[in-house]
């Protein structure tokens, strides 16, 4: 588990969920966008439930380990979603195509 800070709180949140955050949050700052992502949690009373949080240029996170353990904050779907966030704003692989003479098609039979 993770303590993940945020506007002078924390929440606990599961290692793989904590990684994709701060992943989100740097891809984020890069591209000068923000989003709210939502998140189970457990709170600084211990109690777990779903939190919500604003992330974006300005957003000053950081994380550190928390010795308790608890399964349910792994949530796979969630990381899922929010790897997929962070995949659409990265950029995509482009084919450049130069300019050449097509009116050759260089032995190849297209019939």
């Amino acid at each position: 588990m993770m303590k993940l800070y945020y506007a002078g709180g924390y929440v606990v949140v599961g290692d793989e969920l904590s990684g994709a955050l701060m992943h989100y949050a740097r891809v984020l700052a890069n591209a000068d966008a923000a989003d709210v992502v939502s998140f189970r949690a457990m709170l600084d009373d211990g109690e777990v439930g779903e939190s919500w949080m604003l992330i974006g240029p300005s957003s000053q996170l950081f994380a550190v380990p928390d010795g308790r353990d608890h399964a349910d904050l792994d949530d796979a779907v969630n990381v899922q979603s929010i790897e997929q966030r962070t995949r659409a704003f990265q950029p995509r692989a482009t084919v450049s195509v130069q300019q050449g003479d097509f009116s050759s098609t260089n032995g190849y039979d297209f019939m």
